[in-house]
């Protein structure tokens, strides 16, 4: 892609073969897109490149990786010489009911967060109104949110050994018996390093003329903060341990709140910092077992806006972050017949306030982390000097 001087950013929208799949809304009549595909082709037919899109109500990461894998596989047996010897149709078992979520999940119920519990416990009149609305107008009105909200996304790439040390180093604060996880480690320095930018971005505003008089006028305490809150995605299929969810495609993701108090995110990342915040994830990400997802799944059922609920009342917080931290996503094995992908990225989020972290190619090694921010949160991000030093490199698209 270097060579072929290839830059996303001026990419002629007619220079590929792309392909759309709508789908009719029965109830309303209208159409919404479910999946959109676009193919390029590089001079002299020395690679291709394969965008995919496909709409997160139908599948997660996990049955996104099917998908590709599948077509993958496909395209490898169409490409076969056309023989007696060709080797049959290669047939899988994928299902896409949604029933699974309800078969597979425990009867039992657990306690949930304090978080989720205050914001699945009642609607208003906006989240009622969002969950009436057409899927369609909805969609448009999440896109010119999605339009306005300005945003820049970083690549980076974290050699194994970087991440591995500082395992070890914090490891050195835990507690007897406990072990952390490359994934508490992550989200741990992310989320300081996030909360961090964002105190001071909103220092930065308040300290301008009209905002710290406003904030003379009514208070000293304006404008302070209480805490941070970090989402994290949890694959639920291995948590329900059952061989049912292995080939389901749809979604069976869950956000996991994790509220950090505000003395826990303001100082230096340090060893026994990040320790601290290691802790409160892994212990946060440990208690979605069969019970609590089947407590989740039953609020999140319960009402028709309950979904709307959880969704606005998370959008309401400024100091948040969701992270997803799928290190065992195998999209490096999809193959077309031409071997593995060289490069997997995934295009800039609709909205700010999102970091994604996936394996990296398994010939380099390390782990690639998505940083889909705002311009002057990523801005403190990239300078600081503990983090970016074990970042062996990285890219930006605007």
């Amino acid at each position: 892609m270097i060579e072929s001087r290839f830059d996303i950013r001026k990419l002629p929208i007619d220079l590929s073969d792309e392909c759309g799949v709508p789908a009719t809304s029965r109830s309303f009549g209208s159409l919404i897109k479910l999946a959109f595909f676009r193919v390029i082709r590089f001079k002299n037919n020395s690679g291709v490149l394969v965008f995919a899109s496909v709409s997160h109500c139908l599948v997660d990461g996990h049955g996104f990786t099917l998908f590709m894998s599948r077509w993958a596989e496909i395209a490898r047996w169409m490409q076969q010489p056309q023989d007696v010897h060709q080797a049959p149709f290669p047939k899988r078992q994928y299902t896409h009911d949604r029933a699974v979520h309800s078969i597979y999940r425990s009867n039992q119920t657990a306690s949930l967060d304090t978080f989720t519990l205050e914001s699945m416990s009642s609607g208003n009149m906006l989240t009622r109104w969002f969950a009436w609305i057409s899927p369609e107008t909805r969609g448009r009105i999440f896109k010119a949110l999605s339009n306005a909200a300005s945003r820049v996304c970083y690549y980076l790439h974290i050699p194994s050994e970087e991440l591995e040390n500082l395992r070890t180093s914090v490891q050195k604060h835990a507690p007897p018996g406990m072990r952390y996880s490359i994934n508490d480690i992550i989200v741990a320095y992310v989320t300081i390093l996030v909360a961090r930018a964002k105190e001071k971005a909103s220092a930065d505003w308040w300290s301008r003329p009209v905002p710290s008089a406003v904030r003379a006028a009514f208070g000293a305490k304006l404008g302070e903060h209480t805490g941070f809150l970090t989402t994290v995605a949890v694959n639920i299929r291995p948590r329900i341990e059952h061989t049912g969810t292995d080939n389901y495609m749809g979604n069976m993701s869950l956000g996991k709140y994790i509220w950090f108090p505000q003395d826990m995110v303001q100082g230096e990342p340090t060893d026994k910092a990040l320790s601290a915040l290691a802790l409160k994830t892994h212990q946060a990400v440990s208690d979605v077992d069969k019970e609590y997802i089947g407590q989740f799944g039953h609020l999140l059922n319960k009402e028709p806006d309950s979904y709307m609920r959880l969704t606005l009342c998370n959008a309401k917080h400024r100091r948040k972050l969701v992270i997803s931290t799928q290190v065992r996503f195998a999209h490096y094995k999809v193959d077309f017949g031409a071997e593995t992908p060289l490069l997997v990225r995934f295009t800039p989020y609709a909205f700010p306030d999102v970091v994604l972290v996936m394996p990296g190619n398994p010939e380099i090694g390390g782990y690639e982390i998505t940083l889909n921010l705002a311009p002057e949160i990523a801005a403190h991000v990239i300078q600081d000097a503990g983090w970016m030093k074990m970042v062996d490199k990285y890219d930006c698209i605007i």
